[in-house]
């Protein structure tokens, strides 16, 4: 494979292909008012990588599939894409 990821087969046979993606939020930071909400959104890395699956994850906020955050009760939250972290602010 070169630098800019085309491969060109040598021999007959299989090869094992695997893209890693790098996420990165719209922001890393977020103030809300209880109740009040924001909308993440990912930028993915290579810009090939638009398939990738996006996964979030909260430590102690609501956040749907789509990245939109509500935030619930007064404190700190990590929301999470992948390896991607924004901390959440009530």
């Amino acid at each position: 494979m070169n630098s800019t990821g085309k491969i060109t087969a040598k021999a007959g046979g299989t090869a094992t292909i695997t893209v890693k993606a790098a996420v990165k939020l719209s922001s890393t930071k977020l103030t809300l008012n209880k109740g009040k909400t924001a909308a993440l959104k990912t930028t993915l890395a290579p810009s090939g990588a638009a398939s990738y699956a996006k996964s979030w994850a909260s430590s102690n906020a609501k956040v749907d599939a789509a990245g939109k955050v509500t935030a619930v009760a007064k404190g700190t939250a990590t929301i999470t894409c992948k390896t991607a972290k924004c901390v959440v602010t009530v």
